[in-house]
């Protein structure tokens, strides 16, 4: 595939292992995939204890017995509610914050500004401050569907 200017700052510069840019940002969304997956149903029982301290009626027990009475009350799929929300929203977010990342430091590294212990310090700091932008506002809307009020099961009657 030919060279492609849009896609040159996304890449790192000391691409050692010579990665094409559509192998990179795949890597980067497959990434944030995995990550959401494995990192969003700890961060739904924490973002309802917090919640619940603030009501009346507080959730009771540990980190554990939140999770074991949520499932048990409404199932596993409760713990992945709004995720596929989450999930298409946390990657752009992720290709945003390596892309900047990678941009920033190469940048830092060619004017020899910095030290190199330094320009990748300074280069995550400029990529969170670049992608708290999508991050933010993505985060707000997931917590909102994490904490409203689910329906209970039908007991008959």
């Amino acid at each position: 595939m030919a060279w492609n200017p849009r896609f040159d700052a996304l890449t790192p510069r000391s691409n050692r292992y010579n990665v094409h840019q559509s192998t990179f940002l795949l890597s980067v969304a497959a990434a944030a995939v995995l990550e959401s997956a494995v990192m969003y149903p700890p961060e739904v029982i924490k973002t309802r204890l917090m919640v619940s301290a603030s009501e009346d009626t507080r959730l009771v027990g540990s980190f554990v017995d939140s999770a074991r009475s949520s499932v048990a009350r409404y199932g596993w799929r409760d713990l992945y509610r709004g995720y596929t929300l989450s999930t298409a929203l946390h990657i752009p977010t992720q290709l945003l914050y390596m892309s900047s990342y990678n941009y920033c430091n190469d940048r830092l590294q060619q004017s020899g500004a910095m030290s190199p212990f330094w320009s990748p310090l300074a280069a995550g700091a400029a990529a969170e401050v670049a992608s708290m932008f999508l991050w933010l506002p993505s985060d707000v809307i997931t917590q909102r569907i994490m904490v409203q009020p689910r329906p209970t099961a039908y007991e008959g009657g």
